[in-house]
């Protein structure tokens, strides 16, 4: 799967009207590690976008405006995307499909290790909730790797009910 400018052009999605992003969760998972730091997951109900590139944007859009404090874009569908890969929001244009026993392993290498230290803590919407649970609930259909490095990893997920999108960096 590629992610390109054309792609993203072809969602027809302005972001300066856009609001799709608002019907996404976004999910911190955090403890104070250097290592660990936080894992970002974002999802959107497949019940709200056509297919994976415009779950994909919306959900970029989603993680800019909580990253970067935006409160809506005025800026082209082309700036964006740029914006994406420049600043690391989407690491690499291009994603392999890995099995969902890969995916899993992965995901559970770094949250699993959260769980060690006292100040671990998860957000929904800014709201701290007990549990994150959508990959113990859901079953995966896909699995796309974005990027499957020692300190950065990304994924697209295609679930029963929705496109998540699992981003993770250590901090070191």
């Amino acid at each position: 799967m590629e992610f390109s400018l054309e792609d993203f052009r072809n969602t027809g999605i302005d972001p300066t009207s856009n609001s799709k992003w608002n019907l996404t969760d976004y999910y911190e998972l955090c403890c104070k590690s250097e290592f660990h730091g936080c894992a970002i997951i974002t999802s959107i109900n497949k019940k709200n976008v056509s297919d994976s590139i415009k779950a994909l944007v919306n959900i970029l859009h989603r993680n800019c405006i909580e990253g970067e404090g935006w409160s809506q874009n005025k800026i082209s569908i082309d700036q964006l995307f740029s914006f994406y890969l420049s600043s690391g929001y989407l690491s690499k244009s291009k994603a392999i499909q890995i099995t969902r026993d890969d995916f899993l392993k992965s995901y559970h290498e770094i949250i699993d290790g959260m769980h060690e230290y006292e100040n671990y803590e998860i957000k929904k919407n800014g709201k701290v909730i007990q549990k994150f649970s959508h990959f113990e609930n859901e079953t995966i259909f896909a699995s796309y790797s974005i990027d499957n490095s020692w300190n950065n990893r990304q994924y697209l997920i295609e679930t029963e009910n929705n496109w998540i999108f699992f981003d993770w960096g250590t901090g070191v």
